[in-house]
């Protein structure tokens, strides 16, 4: 046994010894993530803030990614080890240029470093060996495989590893009452995820290239993919689809986070289709028929995303996050007209193009960076024009108030530019106001520098309640259907009215303001609560953030007639929530009355 054990451990440490002598830069570039870990675990302020330790960490992640692709390309090329090494300092130097020349904050190093280059790494780590060769699409599938399955079994290691290790100092705690410090449990996390998986994970890369046997596709692979992976890719397909008729039928623009919903759906079925690539000819009939007609059925909802995050930039200007999604809407439609019309594509091909447009989109001026600062600075001077708050191109202090909405689109774009660290960019606009920018100072401080009141994000940004005054009687007389309703955002906006006078469905558009009222097989009637909400607020009391009425119910009533449908909302309550939308209608009480006439 002991025999055994010895064997077992010198296995394991050639194991290590070899790992690092084929990835070295790697390896070493794993302890150093550890040491910073462990650095900042001790406090040990190396960088001296916390968001620069994160910039350090993730570079170092990146270029550990940037250098295993090297590497893997240099020996798939026959490179000699010089001639690998010196690509991956180059790309490196070329990830330190970017990652050390961003602001310091959390939000810029996530959203303008790792958002785009973490996927594209990934990317290209899969695609380093393949990216010269032809025909390689079954090497290119099986390499994958085996190394995606490396890096899971690397992760399970290195959680067994370090969850080993915090119960044993559990039960040395629990047992014999001996002080472990935090940090240790730390630390022992650290090592197991950092460098213990890193390790086990490269251990398993495969080292051959080449084409596998024939049904090299596993049982388990060829199972998940027929019963599971298409049929939820095509159900995912067939809801977009349906949702895209819905915007057809209703010409109802999409709006809010269905942008990043379908661009979710949307890498779902590409990986899907990746997965699938062994069975494109031998699996089942719905595989087949995925595989054959998937970029063709892709071109809509790569439009309808496209749509999507076209209506979010219209509304709310570039952002790191709206651009990546842009970005990745533009590759979804070139790849799959590029399918369509030639079906003989490599494979390797669709990740690789991902991976190159996400990584090009990190430089230059029209970088995520530099274009989603000159998108917000543009909105932001056309809220202080709109509100007489520029002057001869020079932002000035507010000397009253402004629209609460338009403060609250102000603070929002101070926000992001904070967050950021791109507070310097308002020099051009901010030259006559005292604030000094190269501080880098808050959203409130920015905000106050106009004279204007701060806003937190959110959507208490201001609230309006109107109540109509009770009445003791109502004439019901001329209708046939008597309802109570109440509506909430976000979940009851809708109703569905049945009765012997037909059945009625009843919806609340929060956003639009408005409450459309929709007989089956006939007509549409709409209640403008919008302009309603206007004329009330004309008999309103307001202490800045809240504004309150009570008024006559006469007011509160709405009415419409149209193709034969005669319809009268009565309101008791009406409760609006400012949100950097503007006004929504959060909740209504009240009464509809349903009639029907003859002209």
């Amino acid at each position: 046994m002991q025999a055994l054990s010895l064997a077992a451990l010198r296995t394991a440490a050639l194991g290590l010894i070899a790992t690092v002598l084929r990835f070295p830069l790697p390896a070493a570039l794993a302890a150093l993530q550890v040491a910073l870990m462990m650095a900042q675990i001790h406090d040990l302020e190396i960088f001296g803030h916390y968001d620069e330790h994160f910039r350090a960490f993730a570079f170092l992640l990146l270029a550990l990614l940037a250098a295993l692709a090297a590497d893997l390309l240099a020996e798939s090329r026959g490179w000699s080890r010089p001639k690998g090494l010196a690509l991956s300092l180059a790309l490196a130097l070329l990830l330190a240029l970017r990652a050390f020349t961003l602001p310091a904050t959390y939000d810029a190093i996530w959203a303008a470093l790792l958002l785009p280059l973490l996927p594209a790494g990934l990317l290209f780590l899969g695609c380093a060996p393949f990216l010269t060769r032809r025909d390689a699409g079954d090497a290119f599938w099986d390499f994958n495989r085996r190394l995606w399955l490396s890096a899971a079994f690397g992760l399970l290691v290195g959680l067994i590893f370090a969850g080993g290790l915090h119960a044993l100092y559990a039960a040395l705690d629990a047992l014999f009452e001996v002080d472990i410090h935090d940090e240790v449990y730390s630390d022992t996390w650290a090592l197991g995820l950092g460098l213990v998986w890193p390790l086990q994970a490269m251990s398993g890369v495969p080292k051959d290239f080449s084409d596998p046997q024939p049904e090299y596709c596993p049982t388990w692979a060829r199972y998940l993919t027929s019963f599971f992976l298409v049929p939820f890719s095509i159900t995912y397909l067939l809801l977009l689809y349906a949702f895209g008729a819905k915007i057809l039928i209703a010409w109802d623009l999409p709006r809010g986070e269905l942008g990043y919903l379908v661009a979710g759906y949307a890498a779902f079925g590409v990986a899907t289709f990746l997965l699938a690539h062994p069975l494109r000819e031998s699996g089942n009939l719905m595989v087949r028929v995925f595989c054959r007609f998937f970029h063709p059925a892709l071109l809509i909802p790569a439009g309808l995303l496209l749509l999507a995050i076209a209506v979010r930039i219209e509304a709310y200007g570039v952002t790191e996050q709206r651009y990546a999604v842009a970005l990745f809407g533009l590759w979804l439609l070139a790849s799959a007209l590029a399918f369509t019309v030639r079906r003989r594509i490599r494979p390797v091909l669709l990740p690789l193009s991902l991976a190159v447009l996400l990584a090009t989109g990190c430089f230059g001026p029209w970088g995520s960076f530099g274009l989603s600062t000159d998108s917000q600075i543009t909105r932001l001077e056309q809220l202080l024009a709109r509100n007489r708050l520029l002057a001869d191109g020079k932002a000035v202090a507010a000397a009253g108030p402004i629209e609460r909405d338009d403060e609250a689109e102000i603070s929002a774009i101070a926000i992001y530019l904070s967050g950021m660290g791109k507070q310097p960019a308002l020099g051009p606009l901010f030259g006559t106001l005292d604030l000094d920018l190269a501080a880098r100072p808050s959203a409130e401080a920015i905000v106050t520098a106009l004279g204007l009141t701060y806003v937190w994000p959110g959507r208490d940004l201001g609230l309006e309640y109107y109540h109509a005054s009770s009445v003791d009687q109502l004439d019901v007389a001329p209708f046939e259907v008597y309802r109570e309703l109440s509506l909430w955002t976000p979940d009851n906006r809708e109703l569905t009215v049945e009765s012997d006078a037909g059945r009625f469905l009843v919806q609340l558009d929060s956003t639009a303001g408005r409450l459309r009222v929709t007989e089956e097989e006939g007509p549409t009637l709409d209640f403008d609560l919008a302009s309603l909400r206007k004329r009330l607020k004309h008999d309103a009391e307001s202490d800045g953030n809240t504004t309150q009425a009570t008024v006559s119910q006469d007011k509160m009533t709405l009415e419409d007639r149209k193709d034969g449908l005669h319809l009268r909302l009565i309101l008791d309550s009406l409760y609006i929530e400012h949100s950097v939308r503007g006004p929504e209608v959060e909740r209504l009480h009240g009464i509809l009355l349903i009639g029907h006439y003859q002209d």
